[in-house]
């Protein structure tokens, strides 16, 4: 939700990753793949190799950022001085690959015995990019592409330790 803000006031973006996968959960509201960006930040793992989200305030003057839940909504707001830049975000362009993933079985043994249960469904691998224009009060212009590439999976199958090698998947 930051990084839409973020895109829609212009400001440039230093620091951004994408989703491993795609969630159609982030294309509601006429949004469509690839406006979207993930932080990952992984206890145990150093730093450098943390995902984040990273931008700066070119606007010469102070920002303020609100951001709060109107269930189901996340909503953000940057407020800041009007500096005259136009900002322009074109269409994503969506390529879909063709094929899943081979399905998967997962074995946890918190499940009752008997259990064979679909937890996750297929998705297709994805890429998508789209560009953010900004043109500045002096006539510059500063253009941003942002590409995404979404991993695919197949079918997850959760089993409880007897139903093992029993799953579709299997």
């Amino acid at each position: 939700t930051m990084f839409r803000a973020t895109i829609l006031a212009g400001l440039p973006i230093t620091d951004w990753a994408e989703h491993t996968q795609r969630l159609r959960i982030y294309e509601r509201d006429g949004w469509t793949a690839g406006y979207d960006a993930s932080i990952l930040q992984v206890e145990g793992r150093p730093e450098s190799e943390w995902g984040d989200f990273r931008f700066v305030n070119d606007t010469g003057g102070y920002m303020l950022i609100q951001s709060w839940v109107d269930y189901p909504y996340h909503i953000v707001e940057i407020y800041g001085n009007d500096d005259n830049r136009e900002v322009w975000v074109s269409d994503a362009n969506i390529w879909e690959g063709t094929g899943y993933p081979d399905d998967i079985e997962v074995v946890d043994a918190t499940l009752p015995s008997g259990t064979v249960q679909q937890t996750e469904w297929p998705r297709i691998p994805t890429d998508a990019a789209f560009v953010m224009a900004v043109t500045y009060a002096d006539g510059s212009v500063n253009e941003q592409e942002f590409y995404s590439q979404y991993h695919g999976s197949g079918n997850v199958w959760s089993v409880s330790p007897d139903m093992q090698g029993r799953s579709p998947a299997a």
